[in-house]
């Protein structure tokens, strides 16, 4: 019974791990964006598909959550949620950044939707294969 436990823990720890990479990695864009440092071709494409960026970006995390959340039984949506919204309503005051109603949106739309995706899987996962999930 130990070993499962250690199991059930590593498997938490990496989810979560995961999750905080990503968050960050996602967070640096932002800031480079901020600074002005996010250029040349890559700043194009940004700029030019900002909403399914914001969209794909935030289903990605909200995936990555839904699976931190229930791995960990840690509100790691909640924190996702929050990390998006204020995201985006710091740009009220960044000279470089323009703040969007539209990008919230999406930010917490693609959030909702990567949770749902991702408990909706799972389910699907144990209903298909009577397997439990962690």
């Amino acid at each position: 019974m130990k070993n499962f436990d250690t199991q059930q823990t590593n498997h938490a720890n990496f989810v979560v791990g995961l999750f905080v990479l990503v968050v960050l990695s996602v967070a640096s864009l932002s800031i480079l964006k901020s600074a002005g440092l996010l250029s040349g071709d890559l700043g194009q494409a940004v700029q030019s598909h900002d909403l399914i960026f914001h969209v794909a970006f935030a289903l990605v995390l909200g995936g990555l959550a839904g699976l931190a959340s229930r791995a960990s039984n840690k509100p790691m949506v909640a924190l996702l949620l929050f990390f998006v919204v204020t995201d985006e309503l710091l740009q009220i005051w960044l000279p470089t950044r323009q703040f969007s109603w539209l990008d919230m949106a999406c930010n917490v739309f693609g959030c909702l939707a990567g949770v749902l995706l991702c408990h909706f899987t799972l389910f699907a996962y144990t209903q298909w294969f009577n397997r439990p999930t962690t």
